[in-house]
């Protein structure tokens, strides 16, 4: 029985750890694929009425920021996403004592990443779909799920490393406060 409830546990905690993140980048590439066969670039479609889809083609990096014109610039956003997505891997294998939290905070920045770059090698830039607006204002950029994910994860793993860690007070007992000495 103590095993079962051991086994049950951990895979709860890798479901919530994994399979959340995986679900996510999964919806992420099938919306894009949607998006490239279904919508002609900057082409709407509503929603709701705060959500839109659309078709955008991101070159550069968040909100179309450092667009890559050229295969050099293109190469080094490739070259940058590999270093930071490889630093971000190495940083998970040093999270054994973190929080399951963090250690879904970092995966969904993971897989976010590993998303953006899929389209990256697959069409030389980073396909965006979702318009927010409420009323005249617009949220300002078009992004994707990847985004999403990248945004949540690093903000999770923000809000659980700020936490500072508690401390639990050690009990000094009548025996510890007379130490003898040799």
């Amino acid at each position: 029985m103590v095993h079962y409830m051991i086994f049950k546990s951990f895979v709860m905690i890798l479901m919530v750890t994994w399979l959340i993140p995986i679900t996510l980048a999964c919806l992420d590439q099938m919306t894009k694929s949607w998006v490239i066969h279904n919508l002609s670039p900057h082409q709407l479609i509503t929603l709701c009425p705060y959500i839109q889809l659309t078709h955008s083609l991101n070159q550069g990096v968040t909100l179309g920021l450092f667009p890559a014109h050229t295969p050099l610039q293109h190469y080094s956003l490739i070259t940058l996403t590999l270093i930071l997505l490889g630093s971000l891997l190495w940083h998970y294998q040093k999270l054994a004592q973190s929080t399951h939290i963090q250690k879904m905070a970092v995966i969904l920045v993971l897989l976010g990443g590993t998303s953006n770059l899929i389209d990256r090698l697959m069409y030389q830039s980073v396909i965006d779909y979702i318009i927010l607006h409420l009323n005249s204002w617009y949220w300002p950029g078009i992004f994707n799920i990847a985004d999403v994910s990248i945004t949540v994860g690093s903000i999770l793993y923000i809000l659980t490393s700020s936490r500072s860690p508690r401390t639990i007070p050690t009990r000094i007992t009548p025996s510890d406060s007379h130490q003898t000495s040799s």
